[in-house]
């Protein structure tokens, strides 16, 4: 039986892990590089030049209707085409909802970086599923739906890589799911 106390927990878990990996890399970056204009502008400058980004996401979908959550894994590529203030880019990306039955989404995105610490994105895909059919006995469906996505991550670089812990917002027809993880990319 769903209840709305179950997911309010499912909620509240992924509000503190998302909170979690927002912050926790934000302190310890911080007080290992204490504010300093030369410094900043090295940092900075280390992944300005690059105009590729490919990078692996692991996660957890949280379904907002149905009490539940399931490990998601994913791959990303992006291509930055405007370094100014802010920068923009376009990228795919492809990822597997590991539930009863694996969700793969498959997907474009526009990335909005209007300063070091955030991207926003939004995108469109599709989310190919198998489900049980009604009757037991009967063979499993598949189908496809749209998929809109809205989110934000919070990116840090840790010598040649870059970690983001990100938030989205999936809307698929009458479901909506939450998708908090951990980017970890490579520019080029």
């Amino acid at each position: 039986m769903i209840t709305s106390r179950s997911v309010l927990g499912d909620i509240a878990v992924t509000c503190i892990v998302a909170l979690c990996l927002v912050l926790l890399p934000r302190l310890c970056h911080s007080q290992s590089h204490p504010p300093s204009g030369s410094e900043n502008h090295e940092n900075d400058a280390s992944h300005s030049g690059h105009v590729h980004h490919i990078g692996v996401f692991g996660g957890v979908t949280v379904n907002l209707e149905q009490s539940g959550s399931s490990p998601t894994i994913g791959v990303d590529y992006s291509w930055k085409f405007h370094s100014g203030d802010p920068s923009l880019e376009v990228g795919l990306f492809s990822e597997a909802i590991l539930a009863s039955h694996t969700e793969w989404l498959l997907g474009a995105l526009f990335y909005v970086k209007p300063f070091e610490v955030a991207w926003f994105r939004v995108g469109l895909g599709v989310e190919f599923l198998t489900e049980e059919s009604e009757h037991s006995g009967e063979p499993l469906v598949h189908r496809s739906e749209f998929v809109f996505r809205l989110g934000a991550g919070f990116p840090f670089t840790v010598g040649a890589f870059v970690f983001a812990p990100s938030i989205d917002l999936d809307v698929v027809r009458q479901h909506t799911a939450l998708v908090v993880g951990l980017n970890v990319g490579y520019p080029f």
